[in-house]
């Protein structure tokens, strides 16, 4: 079965079921819709929409994603496998059936996902999900700007290969907005979604869960959606944020701050010998990146829309160009390609959420990719859906 929550977006959720419609699959695949909206308007046009055969579920309430996947996997029992799709994502019609044979692959793999692209033309890649090892450690080191740079470094050379596979490539963790589950490793764990986490983070507890009991998570990188960031519910924003801050705190509460990372206190704190270990490592990184930026702190460039910028020399070769909504660049978009030149099209900033970002381009395998960094800025509102993709961003 496949399942997609709506939340205010009945439009483009109604092409997210057109193409689940369209798919291949091993079986037949009972398609459910949970309107999460409470709002009639939404309601109707799904119920006008929706193709013959496709179950719309209707909440007179909004109660959260977690208990609207899970409402809607109790719908259809007896399945052996669901699928989760965001409303503001579209698969291949082959994404289905390709992440269906990867999952009868190997009885330990619980979970597989697909490559994501950012856009329809193909070129950006959007990151892997953060595994919440990953988010502890960067919390730890962030009074720490060298090793944070270098856990930058780590985490683009982990996307890198992700991006860069041509097989099935194990990851750490994967998102709920485009996952094929096993749901007989869903019994093992204690269910799909734990429904204290309203939106956001519960897909990480899950995966956490299914980590722990022994099973494994995949990425088929034939099987390709294409999804959108942070296009959902720019209106929304502030509350999208509390949420995302309520589920932070419930996922602490559960697992732990850094549970099972023995550098760590459960109240978040470095031991001590390891944050003296840490300040002195720190203090020796940084002396090594200045010498590699030849201490050099200019200002960087600023661009308010579709921009071209030369590629430095020695990286025609090959390049990744990548953006972010931060200067760790954790998570971030990228973009592999040769040439001298490379564009930013007006596509491409139409669909870049409003704000502040930071892009850069260098080497796709090197350590420190500082070839060139600039700031895209962009202002403005717009309309969307709720975005249920939990670490795409």
């Amino acid at each position: 079965m496949a399942v997609v929550v709506n939340y205010h977006a009945a439009g483009i959720c109604l092409e997210a079921v057109s193409s689940l419609v369209a798919a291949e699959s091993i079986g037949a695949c009972t398609i459910v819709v949970v309107d999460n909206s409470a709002d009639e308007h939404q309601a109707d046009m799904l119920a006008c929409g929706l193709p013959q055969g496709v179950i719309l579920i209707v909440h007179p309430e909004n109660r959260g994603f977690a208990a609207a996947c899970n409402h809607a996997l109790g719908r259809v029992p007896d399945v052996d496998w669901v699928f989760l799709l965001n409303p503001d994502a579209v698969i291949d019609p082959d994404c289905l059936i390709r992440l269906q044979r990867g999952l009868l692959a190997d009885r330990r793999i619980a979970a597989i996902g697909p490559q994501i692209y950012w856009d329809a033309a193909r070129r950006y890649f959007l990151p892997p999900s953060l595994p919440y090892e990953m988010m502890g450690v960067q919390q730890a080191l962030a009074a720490y700007p060298a090793l944070k740079r270098w856990l930058s470094s780590v985490w683009r050379r982990y996307a890198v290969r992700v991006w860069k596979s041509r097989i099935p490539v194990r990851v750490f963790n994967l998102s709920g907005g485009h996952v094929l589950i096993r749901t007989d490793a869903l019994q093992r764990v204690g269910g799909l979604f734990d429904e204290r986490f309203f939106l956001y983070y519960e897909d990480s507890d899950l995966f956490l869960r299914l980590r722990r009991a022994g099973y494994r998570l995949m990425v088929e990188p034939k099987a390709v959606v294409v999804h959108g960031f942070d296009r959902c519910a720019p209106h929304e924003r502030d509350r999208k944020r509390l949420w995302m801050e309520q589920s932070a705190v419930q996922f602490r509460t559960k697992h732990g701050r850094y549970a099972g990372f023995g550098l760590f206190r459960r109240d978040g704190s470095l031991r001590r010998p390891i944050f003296d270990w840490i300040r002195v490592a720190d203090r020796m990184a940084g002396v090594q990146w200045a010498q590699r930026r030849g201490n050099t702190d200019a200002p960087m460039k600023r661009v308010r829309g579709a921009f071209e910028m030369n590629v430095p020399s020695g990286l025609s070769s090959e390049w990744l160009f990548e953006w972010s909504p931060n200067e760790d660049f954790i998570p971030a978009a990228g973009r592999f390609g040769s040439g001298d030149r490379v564009d930013f099209s007006t596509a491409d900033f139409d669909l870049l959420p409003p704000g502040e970002h930071i892009a850069r381009i260098g080497r796709p395998g090197a350590w420190h990719p500082d070839a060139g960094w600039l700031r895209i800025v962009k202002s403005g509102n717009g309309e969307g859906c709720e975005d249920a993709n939990h670490q795409q961003g």
